[in-house]
């Protein structure tokens, strides 16, 4: 199954962008996040590369980092764009800056007209994901390095330094059936199809979407 939105076709053009994810998988060559049509530098595919790494593509060119991700551990990935070609992508893994292992340049000219909506899991060549995904999340800006680290396990609020940047937010805790929620107020809502498969997250799992408090708590047995 896989995630589209209703009537969102991500960020287009050569335009910033930064899109975060929680992925837990052992199967390589799978597709996290995806966009546009599939045409030189048009489509936009943020992915775990063939032999484990995560990777951005835009149909002619390349970025691909070094962190095996296919080893059944959480991971947070995220990409940044704030350029004109396809090397001018940053990759992180769990917060840190990837190094880069291959790379190819393309111009990016992401087609947000006429490409598909933006999928979770599926994307542009149906590289169906094959494991969990949580917590996507899309911004119009290139985020920096700081900004990913001190929010990767908190929840996007409004004390968040780039928050009216933030595009589509779909926390995967809010929804039923086949309805998946944005939490942002541009209502790029979305639907799960081919049959949805929610689960709860606990135990060792519960180390995400923490609210920041001022308060400490006092708790007496």
């Amino acid at each position: 199954n896989y995630v589209e939105t209703n009537n969102y076709k991500g960020i287009g053009g050569s335009n910033p962008r930064t899109i975060e994810a929680w992925i837990k998988t052992n199967v390589p060559d799978k597709e996290i996040v995806s966009w546009g049509e599939n045409a030189a530098g048009q489509k936009w595919v943020f992915r775990v590369n063939s032999n484990g790494e995560l990777r951005v593509e835009v149909n002619g060119g390349y970025q691909i980092g070094t962190t095996i991700l296919s080893d059944n551990e959480w991971h947070h990935v995220a990409c940044t764009f704030d350029g004109s070609n396809v090397t001018d992508v940053l990759l992180y893994v769990d917060g840190n800056l990837e190094s880069i292992s291959s790379s190819s340049g393309e111009p990016v000219n992401t087609d947000s007209i006429n490409g598909i909506n933006l999928r979770v899991s599926r994307g542009v060549n149906d590289r169906y994901f094959d494991g969990i995904i949580d917590d996507v999340r899309i911004w119009n800006i290139a985020l920096p390095q700081n900004a990913i680290q001190n929010f990767m396990h908190q929840r996007v609020e409004n004390n968040h330094p780039y928050f009216t940047n933030l595009k589509l937010h779909y926390e995967f805790s809010t929804g039923t059936g086949n309805n998946i929620n944005d939490l942002t107020s541009n209502s790029n809502n979305g639907s799960v199809v081919n049959g949805s498969n929610w689960g709860q997250l606990t135990g060792n799992d519960n180390f995400k979407n923490f609210l920041n408090w001022n308060y400490r708590p006092d708790i007496t047995f």
